[in-house]
C-alpha cells in the first residue's frame, strides 16, 4: 500500500508555512494549494493535521494515493 497522500489546503502557501510542512511539497498552487508527500504511518498522518492546523492553515480535503497511483478519495 501507496503512503503518498495528497492534501488540499485554502488559499496560497507562503514559503515558510511551506518549510514547517516538510516533507510535503505543492504541487498545484492556485484557490487552493495542493500539496503531496510520502506519510509513513497514521501517527504522522495526524501529526500533519495538527500541523496544518496549528500553522492556521485550513485542510479542505486529503487524499491517499493507491498503488496504481491514482487517488482514493477522502474528500470531505
Amino acid at each position: 500500500m501507496s503512503n503518498e497522500y495528497t492534501f488540499w489546503v485554502r488559499g496560497r502557501i507562503s514559503p515558510d508555512i511551506l518549510a514547517a510542512l516538510h516533507p510535503l511539497r505543492p504541487v498545484v498552487l492556485g484557490p487552493e494549494t495542493e500539496l503531496r508527500g510520502v506519510v509513513v504511518d497514521q501517527v504522522a498522518l495526524h501529526a500533519i493535521i495538527a500541523r496544518l492546523e496549528g500553522l492556521g492553515v485550513r485542510l479542505v480535503a486529503l487524499q491517499r494515493m493507491s498503488d496504481d497511483r491514482s487517488l482514493v478519495s477522502t474528500r470531505a
